[in-house]
């Protein structure tokens, strides 16, 4: 089976974006219900769905259940950029100094699919 790294760019405060992460979290489930090995990582302005709000707290709420979310970029979350203080349990990685992305699991096999 095939791996996949959601890497979750766009802004949840915007509605086209919101449809977008409620779309990679669908797509994502079924994905891992097919057997695939897949996983959300909020980066950027992504970072603001980890303090989810309205609709897309739902979208959230699943992707915690179903064991989707890899983590969200420190770096991006932090005072110093995004401002992100997460409401749901997510790990960061990197810090406000240390930016990390999805490289690692790149360099693993995993197919990146930017959202």
């Amino acid at each position: 089976m095939t791996k996949y790294i959601f890497s979750i760019l766009c802004d949840p405060s915007q509605m086209e974006c919101v449809v977008k992460i409620g779309h990679a979290v669908e797509y994502a489930k079924k994905l891992k219900k097919m057997g695939h090995e897949v996983y959300l990582f909020f980066d950027g302005l992504g970072t603001r769905a980890l303090a989810p709000q309205g609709i897309i707290a739902k979208f959230m709420e699943e992707a915690v259940k179903e064991g989707l979310i890899y983590g969200a970029c420190g770096y991006c979350a932090s005072p110093n950029h995004v401002n992100v203080k997460p409401t749901i349990n997510v790990r960061l990685l990197g810090d406000e100094n240390n930016h990390i992305g999805v490289e690692e699991l790149v360099d693993k096999g995993y197919q990146l699919v930017i959202v």
